[in-house]
């Protein structure tokens, strides 16, 4: 009996068994079952964002997370059940499931749409207004990663700063994100005038008045910047030096300015004749000497005359040589100072001594007394009264500098047609030496100007280099040269600092010379013609 029991027990266990095992096998697929692959989606953006999602599927059952999903075309496995990707192209995929092969589909990868936008179609060429860009891929702003080419340069423009031309026309863009071409845009970029004004368009040929010119570029002030051009009777053009126009010729005058390669419109200003004077100069030599305690009264009163008369007193300094100055202000020119002295002073130099000032070649004026400017103006005065009451000639000047030589065109008008002479000399200014100063100081850094440092060698101060005769209404030319390598300063001379003051002289007489006029130009200059207000 108990026997029939334990088997009974046993053959229990394994209907269980087998009924657990029928179970489970019913559960999985069978071998034979069909494996189906499928997407959420049949189509991607090529932007590695975009995916597709896969299922896999065995009866009904998703398997998904137990397969092995391949691309076919590089046989490749998927890490995972979804696909991105930034290729375009068509893929095929299929899953795999205990060696069996499901079905194949494909997915289409599609390019990206790259889009270019701007903010403004038009703008003013006027490099201010600026159009700026934007570039969308896929719904995204790529702008600052983007690539912007202008067509008609080909050249890449930076995405933060926009476009702005001064060029007026049509632009066309595209963009460029990550090797895909965007479409094409125009900007049109405007034309912008260049207006050219004249404050007055009537003006007196005395080289004294003037018109001002301004030219506005968009409302902009750009006159500073801007090139103005004076149209000529022979169809070429002058550019003028500043905005600024004087003349001392009546005559009808066009003018324009331009600015970037924009030509404004032309103005013109109308010069009428008048009766001219020339400005009336005078030279005063300066008989100076360190050694002097007295002199700097002199240079001080001197340089207040020239700042109360500007363009009508020209100082000449010379030194004397020996104990009566260093030989570095003295120089090549300390035998022309002693002549200067025995001219007005015939007696022995033993018994001279400075300072003196001598007006126009022949007034000496000794000066001991700190009211220098009384005795200086009544020897002005004089200066007028021996010569005619208006100067006759005037003088324009240019000068440049080539190597050793200080070359110099002088140009003369006159008002009387008469035999002329012409003497210059180099000053130089903001010359440091040691001064006497009272009775027993010395300023080893006092400022010396207007001191004698080379000459016109071809003529004599006092005779000049002829110039023959001058006739009202002609203008003669003459080129001069200063060789500063024919003289020993004794320092060295800054031309930077020098100026030429020319002087012309006519007679009376027939022996003896007065000077007629004086100016002046900085070396490497140039002066024009000075006429009375």
């Amino acid at each position: 009996m108990k026997q029939v029991k334990r088997n009974g027990f046993i053959l229990g266990c394994i209907i269980s068994i087998v009924w657990m095992v029928s179970c489970t096998q019913d559960a999985e697929p069978k071998p034979d079952s069909v494996v189906t692959i499928t997407a959420d989606k049949n189509s991607i953006k090529a932007n590695n964002k975009d995916k597709a999602f896969f299922s896999v599927t065995v009866g009904g059952n998703d398997i998904t997370s137990s397969v092995v999903i391949t691309e076919k075309n590089n046989n490749i496995p998927l890490e995972g059940s979804s696909f991105s990707t930034d290729s375009v192209a068509s893929y095929t995929f299929f899953a795999t499931y205990n060696n069996i092969k499901s079905n194949e589909i494909s997915i289409e990868v599609v390019d990206i749409d790259v889009i270019i936008s701007v903010d403004r179609q038009a703008i003013k060429a006027n490099n201010k207004e600026v159009a700026t860009f934007s570039v969308i891929a896929d719904d995204e702003d790529v702008t600052a990663d983007a690539t912007i080419i202008q067509v008609e340069s080909l050249e890449a423009i930076a995405s933060d700063s926009g476009f702005y031309t001064i060029i007026p026309g049509n632009y066309t863009f595209y963009a460029i994100y990550k090797e895909k071409k965007s479409n094409e845009i125009q900007i049109n970029a405007l034309s912008v005038a260049v207006s050219f004004s004249v404050d007055r368009e009537s003006i007196k040929a005395n080289n004294w008045d003037k018109s001002i010119f301004t030219v506005k570029f968009d409302d902009e002030n750009v006159t500073s910047s801007a090139v103005m051009m004076q149209r000529m009777n022979d169809d070429t053009f002058k550019t003028l030096d500043n905005n600024e126009f004087l003349t001392d010729k009546a005559d009808t005058y066009t003018f324009f300015a331009t600015y970037e390669g924009i030509q404004s419109n032309e103005v013109n200003v109308e010069a009428t004749w008048v009766d001219l004077t020339f400005l009336r100069g005078y030279s005063i030599v300066q008989i100076s000497s360190t050694a002097c305690p007295v002199c700097p009264l002199l240079t001080i009163e001197l340089d207040k005359l020239k700042l109360s008369f500007p363009d009508r007193i020209h100082v000449i300094t010379l030194h004397p040589s020996g104990k009566y100055c260093d030989s570095d202000l003295s120089g090549a020119l300390a035998e022309t100072a002693v002549r200067f002295v025995d001219k007005v002073n015939p007696t022995d130099m033993k018994n001279f001594a400075p300072p003196l000032a001598i007006v126009d070649l022949y007034d000496p004026v000794h000066l001991y007394t700190r009211d220098t400017q009384t005795p200086l103006k009544k020897a002005l005065d004089r200066a007028t009264l021996t010569r005619e009451r208006v100067s006759m000639t005037g003088m324009a000047v240019q000068s440049t500098v080539n190597g050793s030589k200080i070359d110099f065109d002088v140009s003369f008008k006159t008002m009387k047609t008469d035999t002329y002479r012409f003497f210059a000399f180099i000053v130089e200014d903001n010359v440091v030496n040691r001064q006497a100063i009272g009775n027993q100081t010395a300023d080893p850094y006092f400022i010396n100007n207007n001191v004698g440092t080379y000459f016109l060698t071809d003529g004599d101060p006092y005779m000049g280099v002829n110039l023959g005769i001058i006739s009202v209404g002609s203008e003669m030319t003459r080129s001069f040269s200063i060789d500063t390598d024919n003289f020993k300063p004794g320092r060295i001379v800054n031309l930077a600092n020098c100026r030429i003051v020319c002087y012309t002289l006519r007679s009376t007489n027939g022996r003896d010379y007065f000077v007629d006029n004086v100016t002046n130009c900085p070396v490497d200059g140039s002066v024009r013609y000075l006429y009375e207000r």
